[in-house]
C-alpha cells in the first residue's frame, strides 16, 4: 500500500512523488534484506499537512513487529510527521543517554509517554545487558494501554533486536526464526552474544503479563492458516532460508568433515550445492553468513550443556555436532589429565563417579564435547560456591548462638 500524496502542479506528478517516497523509505530501512519498506497510507484529518506536502519518512530500520507494536532506530526530525501518523501512545527507549531535547519536545507536543530502559551498547551484551530491564520493557510493550508503541535504540539493531527476539519467544517462535529476524536487521554486525542472550532468556515470569494476541512465526503462519478467501496481512518478516536448506548445508559439511577431516572451501561448497536450494539467488557471501549463523546457534545451545529433544532442531543439533563438536574438530580423545586442567570441577565429579563405577567414567571423559563440558563445569562451580556460602552463613549463625548462650551464662 502506497502513500497518496496530493499532486503538486508546479513541480512534479503524483507518480513521481510516490517514487521519491519509495526511494526515501528504502534508504531509511538501510536496504535490509527481506524487510519491506514501510509505506504509510494517507490519513484523514489533514495529517499529511504536517509534513508540508512531502512524503512521510520512517526512521532508520523501521518495521512493524505486531499490530500496534513497531521498531526502529532513533527517530530524526524529518521522521516526526511519520511518527505522528502512527498515533503513538508510548515509546520504549533502550539507550542510557538522555533522550534528545528535540525528540522530547515532540513527545510532549503529541502526548506520547517515554519509557526509558537504559542498556549499555557494549558489544559484550551477554555480560552487560540487564535482564531485568528487558523484562520491564516487555511488560510495557505487552500492556495494551501503552499501544501503539515504538521500540528503539540508536540504530534499531542490537538492543532493539534483543527485546524483539525475547518478545518472539513469548510468541512461541522457534529459535531459528528468532535468529533469522534478528539477522535481517543486524546484517554483517550480528553478534553471537545477542543471540545467546535471546536463547537463554527465560520468559516464564512474563506469562502473567497483560495478554497479547500472539502472531506465529512466518513458516508456522503459512502452515496453520494456508490460503484464505481474503488476502492475509503481509508479515513484516519472512524466513529467507527453508528448514530443508539448513539440513542440506549441514549434511554437506558433515559428510566432507568425515571424509576429508576438514571443512570444505566455501567456493567448493557453493558449487556442490548449486541448484538444490529452495532459496533463490544464493551466493558465496550469503552461504558464509548462513554457516556462521548455524555454528553460533549450535554453540549457544551446546553452551547450556543440553540438546533439543526432537524434530528439526534436534536434527540440526546432531549434524552440527558432527561438524563443530570437539571430537569432530580435534579427531582425538583427550586424556583425563588434560580434561582435568580444562574443567577441574567437572573432573572432581567424574572421579567420584569413577569410584562407584571403576573403568567407565575416566575412560570416556575425554570424549565429552567442549561446549557441554564447559557448561557443566560452570554449573558445578556455581553449585559449590553456593554450598560454601551456605556453610559460611551456618558457621556465622552457630557463632552467634554460642555468643548468646555465653552471655546468659555470664
Amino acid at each position: 500500500m502506497q502513500l497518496e500524496i496530493a499532486p503538486a502542479p508546479r513541480q512534479r506528478s503524483q507518480q513521481e512523488a510516490e517514487q521519491e517516497q519509495r526511494q526515501r523509505a528504502e534508504e531509511a530501512v538501510g536496504g535490509v534484506a527481506s524487510i519491506e519498506p514501510w509505506l504509510h497510507p494517507k490519513l484523514p484529518g489533514g495529517d499529511d499537512d504536517d509534513a508540508g506536502g512531502a512524503a512521510l519518512v520512517p526512521p532508520l530500520n523501521f518495521a512493524e513487529v505486531h499490530d500496534g507494536i513497531f521498531r526502529s532506530g532513533l527517530p530524526a526530525a524529518d521522521n516526526f510527521a511519520f511518527l505522528r501518523s502512527l498515533k503513538l501512545r508510548s515509546i520504549v527507549y533502550l539507550c542510557p543517554e538522555p533522550y534528545p531535547e528535540e525528540n522530547t519536545r515532540f513527545l510532549e507536543q503529541n502526548g506520547i509517554k517515554l519509557h526509558q530502559f537504559g542498556i549499555d551498547g557494549s558489544k559484550e551484551l551477554l555480560v552487560n545487558i540487564p535482564e531485568e530491564k528487558i523484562r520491564e520493557a516487555l511488560k510495557v510493550i505487552l500492556d495494551v494501554r501503552n499501544r501503539p508503541v515504538l521500540i528503539h535504540c540508536k540504530r534499531g539493531k542490537h538492543r532493539t533486536g534483543c527485546v524483539v527476539g525475547c518478545l518472539r519467544k513469548l510468541q512461541k517462535w522457534c529459535l531459528a526464526s528468532v535468529f533469522d529476524e534478528y539477522q535481517q536487521f543486524a546484517a554483517a554486525k550480528a553478534r553471537s552474544t545477542d543471540q545467546r542472550f535471546m536463547e537463554l532468556f527465560d520468559t516464564s515470569s512474563l506469562e502473567k503479563a497483560p495478554p497479547l494476541p500472539l502472531n506465529p512465526a512466518p513458516k508456522q503462519w503459512a502452515e496453520e492458516n494456508g490460503p484464505k478467501n481474503s488476502t492475509p496481512k503481509k508479515q513484516a518478516f519472512q524466513r529467507s532460508w527453508s528448514t530443508e536448506d539448513e539440513v542440506r548445508i549441514l549434511e554437506a559439511l558433515a559428510a566432507h568433515r568425515e571424509e576429508h577431516g576438514a571443512l570444505p572451501h566455501v567456493d567448493a561448497l557453493v558449487a556442490s550445492l548449486a541448484g538444490i536450494f529452495d532459496k533463490a539467488g544464493c551466493d558465496r557471501r550469503g552461504l558464509q553468513v548462513k554457516i556462521g549463523f548455524l555454528k553460533r546457534r549450535y554453540e549457544a545451545i551446546a553452551q547450556k550443556g543440553e540438546s533439543p529433544g526432537k524434530g528439526h532442531d534436534r536434527r540440526l543439533f546432531d549434524l552440527s555436532q558432527r561438524i563443530w563438536g570437539s571430537q569432530a574438530a580435534n579427531g582425538a580423545t583427550r586424556g583425563f589429565d588434560e580434561m582435568s586442567e580444562l574443567y577441574p570441577h567437572l573432573a572432581e565429579e567424574v572421579k567420584a563417579w569413577e569410584v562407584k563405577h571403576p573403568g567407565l567414567f575416566k575412560r570416556h571423559f575425554g570424549r565429552l564435547d567442549d561446549n557441554k563440558a564447559r557448561a557443566l563445569d560452570m554449573k558445578l562451580k556455581k553449585q559449590r560456591l553456593s554450598e560454601i556460602t551456605l556453610e559460611m552463613r551456618g558457621s556465622d549463625l552457630t557463632e552467634k548462638v554460642g555468643k548468646a548462650i555465653a552471655e546468659l551464662i555470664e
